[in-house]
């Protein structure tokens, strides 16, 4: 028999249950219990930063190019958070491979 604490939302315990091991399973689910306490430690994150909406980011609203007859993929707004990610200098550099020169 396994003994389990129980405590209230500010940690007093309050009494303790007796549990049987077998009525539990027997053995440790690796995957699950790591997705248990990502949960656990998702849901206690406070989310308070915040991100900038399409109307709060500064900028032109214009379009970059035409979206037809240019070759390229449909482009929005210059000034929409996505694509100020997509444009970050870091981003391109990773993207191409350094040139080796043969001598």
């Amino acid at each position: 028999m396994i003994s389990v604490p129980v405590v209230d939302t500010k940690g007093n315990s309050l009494q303790s249950i007796e549990v049987d091991e077998k009525v539990l399973g027997g053995k440790v689910r690796k995957g699950l219990l790591r997705e248990a306490v990502q949960m656990y430690e998702m849901n206690r994150h406070v989310c308070t930063k915040g991100h900038l909406t399409r109307g709060e980011v500064s900028g032109s609203t214009r379009k970059m190019y035409k979206q037809k007859h240019t070759g390229n993929a449909r482009a929005g707004q210059r000034m929409v958070p996505s694509a100020a990610a997509a444009a970050s200098p870091s981003r391109r550099s990773s993207a191409r491979s350094p040139t080796i020169s043969q001598e």
